[in-house]
């Protein structure tokens, strides 16, 4: 799997038929999420969530040229991320 197989990944589940993006059940869906090694373990550079996303970006779309894939990070929590709670 390209994930598992990419620098500071540590775990992954994943979900057949569902689709979070689109809120939808499907036999052509897919999720996975991936777990990060802990932060500590990642200081080295490209070792950053968002150094991590772009080189899945990239492998899956030149591996997986039939499927549409997305990767993102986890929402931000009220509070504690970029979006202020209100």
């Amino acid at each position: 799997m390209i994930a598992r197989a990419t620098p500071g990944v540590a775990h992954t589940t994943s979900a057949a038929g569902l689709s979070l993006v689109a809120g939808a059940n499907s036999s052509n869906y897919g999720s996975v999420f991936l777990v990060l090694a802990p932060f500590a373990e990642r200081r080295g550079p490209g070792l950053s969530a968002n150094a991590i996303m772009g080189r899945l970006r990239k492998a899956c779309a030149e591996q997986v040229r039939e499927a549409d894939v997305k990767v993102f990070g986890a929402p931000a929590i009220p509070g504690l991320g970029a979006i202020p709670f209100k």
